[in-house]
């Protein structure tokens, strides 16, 4: 009885009291919520490897119609490396074998007599750690890692001016090349703008590559990387097409059946690396004023149509009887192939491909 009487006389808890214990409660529940929210995009992140930067990172979303595709750090480093490791495979035998001139029956004591090409056995070497760097660049693409960023910027990027400078002795040794001593300035000048804008197409493409290792957000804005891969791409291939037009019109001079053959090659590739560079002249433009899907498509046929035209130039000059040269050209024209895939990705298709195949 007398705990029911106490029981009885407990007073019950006031209105006030409860309301305090729910805001107390609320508060608790809220605390926790925006704990996990601020724990889950770490996680996110974790799992994912990379931090995803933002799109035209520097320019409005109104700016540039399409979205680019390699605007992420590690399939834009997956896709480069993978084709500069490709054409390094295949070139690199082309610099070593052609260290030992020819013979172009000139005396030991005569001054025109060579035993060595200097000039390849610089661009060799660079080929040789641009091959490395590469290499080791897009495993770790394909691992999903980011290290060694400074190493291999350095390893590329000192391979990248071992062989633009190997190009510039290899110029300076061209009559010893193809025994053509004291020969026409035409025949002798155009190869060695060939020499020098292929050198430079590959090496100042690895030098991107270092640099994109190095600051690896420093292209994901769209706008600067266009204008770095198609400036450079310009610069080359006005070099190049310079070049195969000097020497298809030498050829063409000297009214002979077989170098008129040769000659209608070198114009042909020609023709291409010309259409390439207006290819990227127009990207440019078109990234800079126009800034419409449509006009980035069009930049993208373009394109396409000037590829096909230089490789089909460069499969005609194949040498069957120098197996290293051979591969050299095979290397060069897929390397050629795949930038104008890997820029019609970027420039025409980065919507489609991030909405329809990685569902982003």
């Amino acid at each position: 009885d007398e705990q029911l009487h106490q029981t009885q006389n407990e007073p019950e808890p006031s209105e006030q009291t409860e309301i305090d214990r729910k805001k107390e409660y609320d508060n608790v529940n809220a605390h926790d919520d925006d704990h996990d929210m601020d724990e889950r995009p770490q996680q996110q992140s974790q799992k994912k490897g990379y931090t995803q930067q933002p799109s035209y990172a520097g320019t409005s979303s109104t700016d540039v119609e399409c979205a680019g595709f390699f605007d992420d750090y590690l399939y834009r480093n997956l896709f480069w490396s993978g084709i500069i490791c490709f054409f390094s495979l295949l070139g690199i035998g082309h610099n070593f074998s052609s260290v030992k001139p020819p013979d172009c029956g000139y005396d030991e004591d005569d001054e025109e007599y060579r035993s060595i090409i200097i000039g390849y056995i610089f661009s060799g070497l660079g080929l040789t750690l641009i091959l490395f760097g590469s290499l080791i660049t897009f495993i770790l693409s394909v691992l999903r890692k980011r290290a060694l960023g400074f190493m291999l910027c350095i390893l590329i990027a000192l391979g990248s001016v071992l062989y633009i400078i190997g190009s510039w002795i290899v110029v300076s040794e061209v009559p010893y090349i193809y025994c053509i001593v004291g020969a026409n300035s035409a025949d002798i000048g155009g190869r060695g703008a060939v020499i020098f804008g292929e050198f430079l197409f590959i090496g100042a493409l690895s030098m991107l590559l270092a640099i994109d290792i190095w600051r690896s957000t420093l292209f994901d804005a769209f706008r600067l990387r266009m204008y770095a891969y198609c400036g450079v791409i310009a610069v080359s291939a006005l070099i190049l097409f310079v070049g195969y037009a000097v020497l298809g019109y030498y050829l063409r001079s000297l009214n002979l059946q077989h170098a008129s053959y040769v000659a209608q090659d070198y114009t042909l590739t020609g023709a291409g690396w010309f259409l390439i560079f207006f290819a990227m002249l127009m990207h440019i433009i078109v990234v800079s004023f126009i800034k419409r899907a449509v006009a980035h498509f069009v930049c993208s046929v373009l394109l396409i149509l000037a590829t096909l035209v230089t490789a089909i130039g460069y499969w005609a000059l194949n040498h069957r009887d120098y197996p290293a040269q051979n591969a050299y050209f095979i290397g060069l024209s897929f390397f050629l192939i795949m930038v104008a895939v890997i820029l019609i990705l970027d420039m025409s298709l980065g919507n489609v491909v991030k909405r329809y195949v990685l569902k982003r």
